[in-house]
């Protein structure tokens, strides 16, 4: 079962400037690290891309046909 602490709902936290009153400001205030938001989840996601594209290419060329569309939008 997971203990997460999250902040209040009416959590005056800006920033660094914590609202002492919010548990999880409080954790933060201690030390605690940020959680992972979107920018990370997006960092992953641009990677494990990379990594399928590298994984196609192979020596430069794919088997797909003349013309290869796999990571066409």
């Amino acid at each position: 079962m997971c203990n997460k602490v999250t902040h209040k709902q009416d959590c005056k936290r800006v920033f660094s400037r914590y609202d002492m009153s919010c548990p999880r400001c409080i954790e933060l205030a201690n030390g605690a690290k940020a959680r992972p938001g979107y920018g990370n989840s997006r960092q992953q996601a641009d990677a494990n891309r990379l990594a399928e594209i590298k994984a196609h290419y192979v020596n430069g060329k794919c088997n797909c046909g003349p013309v290869c569309t796999k990571f066409d939008w």
